[in-house]
């Protein structure tokens, strides 16, 4: 069982973006206090990142980040990355391109405040294939209540590579979604009655980004040629406003050595939803870090090196899909006047109709941003999007 928990935690740190997320582990109270790394460095120029925390227990779970240690990463060509922790736990670095190549092995040296000393192997950058093609299908989707289907949109991938290119990959994948509030603001109330002229649209469109947490992993190395048709990658119901007025996926397809491959896959089946939690006898997943300081002192995580393949797709107006959600938006009568707004709702907005308040709005009802987006339209969003 405690094994089964270290896996279910390791899982927590790989369902992440661009290789770090806060998480919360569920480990048993004597696997406590582990130091848990995980970080690769990728061939795209910027910011290369580590993160490096403790284990936890299930008494009082939370996010312990361990801060001032001493982090670098070097190549096999005796280039030297010193990484400067820029949050609790997280530690970055800047590596220009000329220093970020196919075939160079990178490996991780840390020292912690209590002078423990980790390091891991090697791990060499491979070439990564093109990503042929990502799109979707509209599909039913099978659920736990017999009879019962979601219907969605399944998107799915193509991969065309060459032979010199890796035969291991692994996928991070971000949604970007627009949404629109049911009313722009008209008029608020505070005991006094605020009209809003003109009316307020500058809060009725969002976006918003999030990271998919799903574990995607593939190998054809047992495939005639480096190619796959039709990998399933993500799947979106039409019970939600994500596809009402216009959705983008990015995927970043991650080319992987094998070992590094072998870690990744093997969490993805520990933590499949195809199978039940005892169906199967999960494995103890093993990363490539030591303790030199303390060899008996297991340390969780992987560090690993990886070149990216990035392909977007953008949806919009589905054929043959009809979209029914339920929004945030909770309008109230006022069939019996302002004065029925209590006070600990006060300041509320309020809907007009021909110049008269009908009813009071929840915040949500004119403001996007209350639900996490953002106001300002992405770079990327189609520019004959005239919304």
């Amino acid at each position: 069982m405690i094994k089964l928990k270290r896996i279910l935690f390791i899982a927590s740190i790989i369902s992440i973006a661009s290789c770090i997320e806060e998480y919360k582990p569920i480990i048993e109270v004597i696997d406590a206090n582990k130091y848990v790394i995980y970080g690769c460095i990728t061939d795209h120029e910027g910011y290369q990142t580590v993160n490096i925390s403790y284990t936890t227990n299930t008494i009082l779970p939370k996010y312990i980040p361990v801060s001032e240690c001493n982090v670098q990463v070097s190549d096999d060509l005796g280039n030297l990355f010193q990484f400067t922790e820029y949050n609790p736990g997280e530690y970055k670095t800047w590596i220009n391109k000329s220093y970020l190549n196919i075939g160079t092995s990178y490996k991780i040296d840390i020292i912690t405040p209590e002078g423990t000393e980790i390091s891991s192997d090697y791990d060499i950058m491979p070439n990564c294939a093109d990503i042929d093609s990502v799109y979707f299908m509209v599909e039913d989707k099978t659920t736990s209540t017999p009879g019962e289907y979601d219907q969605g949109i399944q998107f799915y991938l193509d991969v065309d590579g060459a032979n010199q290119d890796s035969r291991y990959y692994k996928y991070t994948i971000k949604e970007t979604w627009e949404y629109h509030t049911k009313y722009p603001k008209q008029a608020w109330y505070d005991g006094q009655l605020h009209l809003i002229i003109p009316e307020d649209f500058s809060c009725t469109i969002c976006w918003k980004t999030e990271f998919i947490k799903n574990i995607y992993t593939l190998s054809t190395i047992n495939l005639s040629e480096n190619k796959y048709i039709r990998y399933p990658l993500h799947f979106v119901q039409n019970n939600k406003e994500k596809l009402a007025h216009g959705y983008s996926l990015l995927v970043e397809q991650h080319a992987l050595s094998e070992p590094a491959f072998l870690f990744h896959d093997e969490i993805k089946n520990n933590n499949s939803d195809n199978s039940g939690l005892y169906e199967q006898q999960p494995s103890l997943i093993k990363g490539n870090l030591t303790n030199l300081t303390n060899p008996n002192q297991e340390v969780l995580g992987y560090f690993f090196a990886s070149s990216i393949k990035l392909k977007r797709i953008f949806v919009e107006n589905v054929e043959g899909l009809s979209i029914t959600y339920s929004d945030m938006c909770d309008g109230r009568s006022l069939i019996r006047g302002l004065w029925s707004i209590p006070h600990s709702a006060r300041p509320a907005y309020v809907l007009l109709f021909e110049g008269s308040p009908i009813a009071w709005l929840n915040d949500e009802c004119v403001d996007c941003t209350i639900s996490g987006g953002s106001i300002i339209k992405p770079d990327f969003w189609p520019i004959n999007n005239n919304k």
